[in-house]
């Protein structure tokens, strides 16, 4: 049964608004861009409406999605089916693919607590003229707020999950809380070589259902919305219509694989981020709908096999309509595809960044996605404009294996001086 809106609490106010509505008072914007247009001059509404675009303090990346609780269980090898282990090692500490995704984009958008340096965003290139490095005289004020919107439970684990992303730079203020579920948990076996299986029941996350809790997404903010399969569909589906309304851009990790999920809405996702067998099922879908057969290949140890399938995945799913689409492939990398002005798609692959003494895989794709989408904040709103995809997965490459290094889902999700310094 659905309880009724009161049955969430919010720390200081209701929750009719989930992303911060913009503001004429927005602490963001010098004095001279909240002039209003009808102050301004003939032929200053188009420059004043760029200058705002390139030059306002803060910018927004909204995730909405999953808050959970891991268990994790350290096991030899993981286990067979009907079979029993015993566990060497037992710990807990918060995840969730929406909340490692939200606190990977605050670290990689800040330096580590403690330094001096202010965050700047760089130009589309690391080299200035002449092929010099840029200076900091190269560089624009730059920061990223990153908002994070989901349901966890009136308990302990809850509470311990508003105190983590609270301390990682993440806005929290509309998180809510639910008296009649408990706080979503994660089950994770966890091998020797870092690899992972994942059961995940996901208790208050299922709250966040668009007929209870009015979801407002003003024109143009956040300047990124990322969503995750770890809150109902019919919630993510409604968000994604949302944005594409008021011109939002939206980053879909379509984790973990629904059979429910309405293909059409993908036409209206601009960034779509999988992993293979996520890769697998949409396409699958897709042919089962268009009353297609094609096996399912098996997984192939060999690099190139798989990025030559790697490759036709991306392009089969660039068909649904996406912008940009990324495939990775774990230890083999990943395929990148792009759809240009002329329609064309343009594929490649990249390798994955080698990792010496991988302790601990998982949270390593939330890692990812966090940066990929700083990476896209930073070359988008720049001067110039402009997306270069190869620039942001090898970033995300690098981010994902600085992670692995680290046991649990948010431990090792590095900060932007120490991912820069690596």
């Amino acid at each position: 049964m659905v309880s009724p809106l009161s049955s969430f609490q919010h720390p200081e106010k209701e929750a009719s608004h989930l992303l911060p509505m913009a503001s004429n008072s927005s602490p963001s914007v010098s004095t001279e861009a909240n002039r209003s247009s009808a102050e301004l001059g003939p032929g200053e509404l188009g420059s004043m409406n760029q200058q705002i675009s390139l030059y306002a303090k803060t910018l927004r990346i909204s995730v909405i999605g999953s808050l959970n609780y891991d268990r994790i269980w350290i096991v030899p090898r993981l286990p067979r089916p009907s079979e029993t282990l015993m566990i060497g090692e037992y710990r807990q500490t918060p995840g969730g693919k929406g909340a490692i995704q939200a606190i990977a984009c605050a670290r990689l958008s800040h330096a580590k607590p403690g330094g001096t340096a202010p965050f700047l965003l760089r130009s589309n290139s690391n080299k200035g003229p002449g092929g010099r490095r840029s200076s900091s005289q190269d560089l624009k004020p730059f920061s990223i707020k990153v908002i994070m919107i989901g349901v966890v439970g009136e308990d302990l684990q809850g509470a311990r999950i508003m105190d983590t992303r609270a301390a990682n730079r993440v806005d929290i203020e509309h998180i809510l809380r639910c008296r009649e579920e408990t706080t979503g948990t994660a089950s994770i076996a966890l091998d020797k070589n870092g690899e992972n299986n994942v059961l995940v029941h996901p208790g208050a996350n299922y709250r966040l259902s668009s007929d209870r809790i009015h979801v407002d997404l003003p024109e143009g903010s956040p300047h990124l919305l990322i969503l995750q399969m770890e809150i109902p569909v019919q919630t993510v589906e409604d968000l994604v219509k949302k944005a594409a309304e008021k011109r939002i851009p939206v980053l879909l990790n379509a984790a973990p694989v629904v059979d429910d999920f309405a293909l059409d809405i993908l036409w209206s996702v601009e960034h779509l981020i999988v992993n293979k067998l996520e890769a697998e099922a949409l396409v699958e879908r897709r042919q089962i709908a268009s009353n297609m057969s094609r096996q399912r290949p098996e997984q192939d140890e060999n690099r190139e096999a798989e990025v030559g399938r790697g490759k036709e995945l991306c392009k089969s799913l660039l068909e649904f309509g996406m912008k940009y689409v990324v495939v990775t492939m774990g230890g083999h990398g990943g395929v990148v595809g792009s759809r240009g002005p002329d329609g064309k798609a343009h594929i490649f692959d990249y390798e994955a960044v080698e990792v010496q003494n991988v302790v601990d895989t998982t949270g390593c794709g939330g890692v990812f996605v966090g940066a990929y989408a700083v990476q896209y904040i930073r070359q988008k709103f720049s001067p110039g404009g402009g997306f270069d995809i190869a620039r942001a997965v090898t970033w995300a490459s690098k981010a994902a294996a600085m992670k692995a290094r680290s046991f649990g889902s948010l431990e090792g999700v590095p900060w932007e001086d120490e991912l820069d310094a690596a």
